[in-house]
């Protein structure tokens, strides 16, 4: 991010993860190219979330378009159609926990997009010394 009136404090940076039921036949394959999903109905996040913008620029790069039949803001709606074998879907890595019902893949597409979690604030804000301080921790620890 470039602004002069903004300073931006990177916190992690995740990938972007296909998502598909567990009894779906790509969910033994652990990874799998954008292209090879061009027949798959997906289920994704509205366009108010970046995860549109990543989906449209894989879909773009594989050449493809894959069918789009149902979109919501609700991501455990996601999973939830997902584990029942609706459809699959494209999430970042954040938005996932281990107990989720569904089976995750990874993209061996590359170029591929990052989902980027950053702390910003305007540059001329007098920050508190707790605030000083949890800045000074996120950097330190990476997420």
């Amino acid at each position: 991010m470039q602004d002069d009136q903004l300073s931006a404090c990177l916190l992690a940076r995740k990938p972007f993860k296909v998502i598909t039921s567990p009894a779906h036949p790509l969910a033994k394959n652990g990874s799998i190219r954008f292209y090879d999903l061009a027949q798959e109905s997906f289920i994704q996040l509205n366009e108010r979330f970046v995860h549109s913008i990543a989906f449209n620029q894989l879909s773009r790069q594989a050449q493809i378009k894959p069918k789009l039949i149902y979109q919501t803001n609700d991501v455990q709606i996601i999973k939830g159609m997902v584990a029942k074998g609706v459809g699959i879907s494209l999430l970042s890595a954040a938005a996932l926990l281990p107990q989720d019902p569904v089976a995750v893949l990874t993209l061996r597409d590359q170029p591929q997009p990052e989902f980027l979690i950053q702390l910003v604030y305007r540059s001329n804000h007098l920050l508190t010394n707790l605030q000083q301080e949890m800045i000074q921790l996120f950097m330190q620890e990476n997420f």
